[in-house]
C-alpha cells in the first residue's frame, strides 16, 4: 500500500470519526479558516461565468432539442432567441 493510499485511507477514518463524535462542522471551519488565501478572491471572477456560460449551454441545448422533437411549436421567447 502507497503512502497516498494510506492518507486517503486515513482521511475517510478521519472524517468518519468526525461525523461520530459530531465535531465534523467546526473542524471544517477551522479548516477553511486556515486556507484563506488571495487566490481564493479570483474563485468567483471566474467561477460565476463559468456557472452561467454553463447553464446557458444546457438551455440552448434545450431549445435545439425541443426544436428537433417538435419543430412546428416555438416558445415565443425561443422564437426571439433564434
Amino acid at each position: 500500500m502507497t503512502d497516498q493510499d494510506r492518507q486517503e485511507e486515513d482521511q475517510v477514518a478521519r472524517v468518519g470519526k468526525e461525523l461520530r463524535d459530531g465535531d465534523w462542522l467546526a473542524n471544517a471551519r477551522n479548516r477553511s479558516q486556515r486556507r484563506k488565501s488571495a487566490w481564493n478572491l479570483l474563485l468567483p471572477l471566474f467561477g460565476l461565468p463559468l456557472l452561467v456560460a454553463f447553464i446557458a449551454l444546457l438551455l440552448r441545448l434545450g431549445q435545439i432539442m425541443q426544436t428537433a422533437f417538435h419543430p412546428h411549436e416555438t416558445h415565443p421567447i425561443i422564437a426571439l432567441a433564434l
